[in-house]
């Protein structure tokens, strides 16, 4: 039964605004794992630190030489990797590779020296994953014509892939049960060898706070995770403010964040959505908007909150607002409401 529900959403614009936004660090020497840093910077800050350009991180390394340990080599920040998520180039439809369906060769995905983030198909079905810039041929989608899936022998990039198959076709071939996976993979040979789908990664894409990554400042030669691990995270070099790639679970101290905006002079209504567009320089504009979903899917679930957050933002991104962050706010202690049905008036 579908369901009709409210959606409270913050949405902060950092495209002009970053310098608007203030962001304090604060160093806690106590060493804990990632999951373990992350909730106590929440309970007790904003989060762990995100760095959106180089004067962050510049301040970052500032509060870093200032309050650390002599011993303390690194240190946590809000960068991570969740190697179970991917993404399908069609409709930029979330993939979970532990929940949904697939057709992995054994061993694989195995995200090998940290550079394979797209995925080919054999004549056999088996997906496996290598870096995007190898050339494969190609299975495009057509939404269109008779034959939905059409092979593409020419030997691309995956990008190159994607880019061909949307100017000529719809996309990439998503494989998303086993019907795709039976009329994709009748079309491959032996002689084929392997072909690009549309499943793709990139790796170390999100922040703690949900943001998108939008600058890194990696250490020559970093990432390179050699060992699959379903969570990757990033240290931060506390003398020069280089980052590294770790497991998660090794207890670091770490760095959290005080996040402040500043005052808004439309300041909208606390059970409304807040949206901030691309004001002058110096300002902060909000709008007040409230959204609603139709829907089969239980909305309370984290994973379909973020899914609707993650096709949100690549619809804004698409529209010209590149660089913001969304999040979603609670009412009354929950996120999504039910619509109330209105009587009728009488005639």
């Amino acid at each position: 039964m579908r369901k009709t529900l409210l959606l409270f959403l913050t949405l902060s614009g950092l495209s002009s605004l970053s310098s608007c936004i203030s962001r304090e660090y604060h160093y806690v020497r106590q060493k804990m794992p990632w999951t373990e840093a992350q909730s106590h910077c929440r309970e007790t800050f904003t989060d762990l630190a995100t760095i959106d350009n180089q004067e962050d991180n510049d301040r970052l390394l500032t509060a870093m030489q200032a309050q650390r340990a002599k011993s303390d080599k690194k240190a946590w920040i809000g960068l991570y990797d969740d190697m179970s998520r991917w993404q399908w180039s069609l409709g930029n439809e979330d993939y979970d590779n532990v929940t949904e369906f697939n057709y992995w060769q054994p061993g694989e995905p195995n995200f090998a020296a940290a550079k394979e983030n797209c995925t080919v198909m054999d004549a056999e079905g088996f997906w496996s994953d290598v870096p995007c810039d190898e050339e494969h041929g190609a299975v495009c989608y057509y939404d269109r014509g008779p034959a939905k899936y059409i092979l593409v022998t020419a030997k691309m990039t995956w990008q190159q892939a994607q880019s061909y198959c949307e100017a000529s076709y719809t996309d990439l071939a998503s494989v998303r049960n086993v019907t795709e996976h039976y009329n994709i993979s009748t079309l491959l040979s032996d002689e084929t060898d392997r072909a690009w789908i549309g499943l793709h990664r990139k790796p170390f894409a999100y922040w703690s706070d949900d943001s998108t990554s939008t600058f890194t400042d990696w250490e020559e030669k970093q990432p390179d995770n050699f060992i699959p691990d379903i969570l990757q995270c990033v240290l931060v070099d506390t003398t020069v403010a280089k980052w590294y790639d770790a497991r998660c679970d090794k207890p670091n101290p770490f760095i959290c964040e005080t996040v402040t905006f500043p005052p808004s002079t439309t300041e909208p209504p606390r059970t409304t959505a807040a949206a901030s567009g691309s004001p002058a320089a110096g300002s902060r504009h909000k709008t007040t908007f409230k959204l609603k979903i139709r829907s089969e899917a239980d909305m309370s679930d984290p994973a379909v909150q973020r899914q609707v957050l993650q096709q949100l933002h690549a619809k804004l991104e698409k529209h010209g607002l590149p660089d913001f962050k969304l999040r979603w706010v609670q009412t009354d202690g929950q996120t999504f409401h039910k619509e109330q049905k209105r009587e009728k008036q009488g005639g």
